[in-house]
Formats: C-alpha cells, structure tokens, sequence
C-alpha cells in the first residue's frame, strides 16, 4: 500500500497488519505481489514518454538532493500518469500502474 511508502520505518507490521485486519482489509504477509511487474527506468527506455522521463529525472535529483516532498509531489505526478515508481538499490523501478476508475 502506498500510504506507508513515505517515512513510515518507524511503524510496527505487526500493528499495521492488525489495523488492516480490524478494518475488514486483506492483509498479504510479505512482499509486494507485483514487484516483478517493476523493471530498471534508464533515461531513454524505449516506450516510456518524454513527459514522464522529465519527471523521473526530477526525482532522480530530488533522491539525491533528499528532498522528500519533492519526492512525493513527483510521485504523484507519475502516478497520474499511471507510472508507479520505487527505489531499489540506488535506482529507480517503474511500472505501468492501473489508474483509478
């Protein structure tokens, strides 16, 4: 869930795992179950747009300024255009996302 993306390392799994369950929300005990949808954003893939690599290099700047609204405002915006996008050992990973309805 995206909601605990930002800044949440201090929030326990467990009490997050048991919020979920009180609230009638699945709960899913381990990773991502679409982490191998995302694959490596280098400038100039093929198939992803200009608008979108300008905002990926923005937040590859913004990561490493560490500029963390920066970061979430991009976010968003990438969102928008149906690019969920997450960081993985210095890079950044992309995938198509499914827009909301």
């Amino acid at each position: 869930m995206r909601l605990a993306r930002f800044g949440a390392s201090h929030l326990s799994r467990r009490g997050i795992a048991a919020a979920f369950l009180e609230h009638g929300y699945p709960w899913l005990d381990r990773d991502d179950p679409f982490g191998a949808e995302f694959s490596r954003w280098i400038d100039g893939t093929p198939g992803v747009g200009d608008d979108v690599s300008a905002l990926l290099r923005a937040r590859r700047r913004a990561v490493a300024d560490k500029k963390p609204l920066a970061i979430e405002e991009l976010d968003e915006k990438l969102i928008a255009l149906g690019v969920d996008v997450r960081d993985r050992k210095g890079e950044q990973l992309i995938r198509t996302a499914l827009r909301p309805s």
